[in-house]
């Protein structure tokens, strides 16, 4: 039987193998704010997103900006 390390593990059994982040204004009208969005699909391509406050710095670079 051969010994695998942990990462190749995470491929056969499961895990995250692609993640990405943006910042996007999230909300509607004068309640947007300024979020740090992470995707990550797994293998199967279940897409998981989590939001995270970020400064409005980052996203003031963006085409949306709040009213």
């Amino acid at each position: 039987m051969k010994k695998i390390n942990l990462s190749e593990a995470g491929k056969i059994v499961g895990g995250t193998f692609a993640c990405s982040n943006n910042f996007e204004w999230v909300g509607t009208g004068s309640s947007k704010a300024c979020n740090l969005v992470t995707v990550c699909a797994d293998k199967f391509g279940h897409v998981k997103k989590t939001y995270r406050s970020a400064p409005v710095g980052s996203c003031s670079a963006l085409t949306v900006t709040p009213n």
